[in-house]
């Protein structure tokens, strides 16, 4: 897809073209991921907590390194986190200014990455489902929400529907199991060595700091949702059960499809 590339385009005309000008694309992703991480860090507890997420992701040995590559995996963190953040402050497609965001940053993220959906959507559907249980569905939820799918539509299709042919292809060998195991050397989701690839990998990604750092995270997560399991439809329960969902979510579809990377997972990692 061509909007990592399209973004490119004005420090070209600024700059001129050249190796590092490219890389440098990766410095606006870079803001868009600080700038998503903290609201949606300052949604759940406040904007000190905030700040200091921002500090950690920033600080991530493998982003730094991803960073520093003219790769479309950076941009696709962003725009991950990015979607996030923004339907997290359309409140359940409450809010129709938030609500077209969404569905632009959905269309845009769509052409940042072909597998954008599968990774974002069902986390998305989750969060409605959860937000659904505290509050009633409105029209006016049911008008914001076509309207954000139209942004949305309008944004990718033409591409997605010019180039459908190398996009089935691509999907379908994401999921071919023979051709990545025989291509890539890729250990098979059904063995010790395909089902820990993504645990044994994030200890790579982290380093032994921040490993040990998410851990504890986790783990207080899970301890914070088990004493308020009475409250978990309050709004900040919500969003903190709709990102341990995009973690837990993304690891299994990886974890399944043959072709593995680091690079596929990382937007898990802020």
């Amino acid at each position: 897809p061509p909007f990592f590339k399209v973004a490119s385009i004005p420090l070209y005309l600024i700059f001129g073209f050249s190796p590092d000008i490219a890389t440098i694309t990766n410095l606006i992703f870079y803001i868009v991921l600080i700038l998503s991480v903290f609201f949606i860090t300052k949604k759940i507890v406040s904007s000190e907590a905030g700040l200091l997420a921002c500090f950690l992701v920033s600080t991530i040995p493998y982003l730094i390194g991803l960073s520093r590559f003219y790769l479309l995996d950076f941009s696709f963190i962003s725009m991950t986190l990015l979607g996030i953040a923004i339907f997290i402050n359309s409140e359940n497609f409450k809010n129709r200014k938030y609500s077209i965001t969404f569905g632009i940053v959905f269309g845009l993220g769509m052409l940042t990455r072909i597998n954008y959906f599968l990774i974002l959507g069902p986390t998305i559907l989750f969060m409605i489902l959860l937000y659904s249980l505290k509050l009633k569905w409105s029209l006016n939820q049911t008008k914001n929400l076509i309207f954000s799918a139209l942004f949305a539509f309008f944004i990718f299709f033409q591409w997605f529907f010019r180039h459908s042919v190398g996009v089935l292809n691509y999907l379908h060998n994401q999921a071919t199991l023979d051709w990545s195991v025989i291509e890539e050397g890729n250990p098979v989701w059904n063995s010790f060595d395909g089902i820990a690839y993504y645990i044994k990998g994030s200890y790579i990604v982290f380093s032994k700091f921040y490993f040990i750092l998410f851990l504890l995270s986790m783990l207080i997560i899970l301890i914070y949702l088990y004493k308020n399991k009475n409250k978990l439809i309050e709004e900040k329960n919500i969003i903190t059960l709709g990102l341990l969902f995009f973690f837990i979510f993304s690891w299994i579809v990886f974890t399944y499809l043959g072709n593995k990377d680091l690079r596929f997972i990382s937007s898990i990692y802020p």
